[in-house]
């Protein structure tokens, strides 16, 4: 009985999930003037992360032998705190261009 209900849960939560982002992508496209502004942003915000972020987490989770001493572990996460910052100046650096129109507009 608890099983059932709790694959229940899933399957709402599931459903919800996928209703919010399918609803938030029709309002993008809907109301967004250009393709390259989403392409601008999801650039700015995923490349960090993909590269810098990702790795070194799985570096830590991996515990890999370079990674299990404790220099090792401070440069993996210097380098997640760092990709945080790239990701959030290449952001905001992307969503004042788009705020004040860039000059090639």
């Amino acid at each position: 009985l608890d099983s059932g209900f709790c694959s229940a849960r899933r399957v709402l939560r599931h459903v919800m999930l996928t209703l919010a982002i399918t609803s938030s992508s029709l309002v993008v496209a809907l109301y967004v003037p250009g393709i390259n502004v989403v392409f601008q942003l999801m650039g700015s915000t995923a490349s960090a992360f993909v590269c810098f972020m990702l790795p070194a987490a799985f570096a830590l989770k991996l515990g890999i032998p370079e990674v299990r001493t404790w220099s090792g572990s401070a440069r993996c996460l210097a380098l997640i705190a760092m990709s945080i910052v790239i990701s959030t100046v290449g952001t905001t650096i992307t969503v004042l261009q788009l705020v004040q129109g860039s000059p090639d507009d």
